[in-house]
């Protein structure tokens, strides 16, 4: 039976994550509760990722989510900042980084996922990020977990892909049921090195190539248009307030 192995939120939309034990619902019931809570945006209305500010991939941010507080650095510059209180700070400090004037918005109720339709948290297995680690090892264990950024990983989950295969389905994981909906489409910057921003320009392609030839045998192939994927969209199909999900948690009905 597959565990609920690590938990991982993402407060600022295309920053730093943060590992915790355990975690409420958003809200509105439909994410995890401070995931992608906060974006800065652009003069052109666009949000502050690393396929537009690939600069951003250098700025380090380590969170005190108690103090609701995050410490921001890049090259020879850092700042300590209170998520709510301190915004107008926060704006000057990165507009520093960017060159360019931003603003930080605040979505309280469900954050900003990537995907508005699947709102829930992406799932993977251990082994799916082991076997990516092993099929690209000049990246880490680590860098691949930055670069896909999931939040839910499982242990004892086998084989590899083994979420791929439960699309259609609904988990029970303690309280909450989680209908895993579709694979999980990638943009470019998982082909960028997480500390420098460096492109790798034959990522995506060999990526590709990796995911096609290795599809295992229980997963859908219609379920892909391409094959530059990696974990899978869900929705939350019911997450009660007051019911935490926690590390350790087991899995029925994969």
């Amino acid at each position: 039976m597959s565990v609920l192995s690590h938990i991982w939120i993402y407060p600022i939309k295309s920053f730093d994550g943060v590992k915790v034990s355990r975690i409420s619902s958003s809200p509105d019931g439909q994410a995890l509760a401070g995931d992608r809570e906060f974006v800065f945006i652009d003069a052109s209305g666009g949000f502050v990722n690393g396929k537009r500010h690939p600069r951003i991939m250098e700025v380090r941010a380590r969170y005190d989510l108690a103090a609701r507080s995050i410490h921001l650095t890049y090259q020879d510059r850092e700042g300590l900042f209170h998520l709510d209180n301190d915004r107008f700070a926060m704006e000057g400090w990165m507009s520093g980084v960017v060159g360019t004037q931003v603003v930080l918005a605040h979505y309280p109720e469900r954050g900003i996922p990537d995907d508005t339709e699947r709102p829930g948290p992406t799932l993977v297995s251990e082994a799916t990020l082991k076997a990516v680690q092993q099929a690209f090892s000049e990246l880490s264990y680590e860098e691949v977990l930055r670069r896909f950024r999931p939040n839910l990983i499982f242990s004892e989950a086998q084989p590899a892909f083994w979420e791929e295969g439960l699309v259609g389905k609904t988990l029970a994981v303690g309280s909450w049921q989680i209908s895993v909906l579709k694979p999980c489409a990638r943009c470019s910057v998982p082909s960028r090195d997480t500390r420098t921003g460096e492109r790798n320009a034959s990522f995506a392609r060999r990526f590709t190539q990796f995911r096609e030839e290795y599809l295992p045998e229980f997963v859908d192939r219609g379920l892909f248009d391409h094959f530059y994927y990696l974990s899978v969209n869900t929705r939350l199909a019911s997450a009660p307030q007051g019911q935490h999900l926690e590390v350790g948690m087991k899995v029925e009905g994969e």
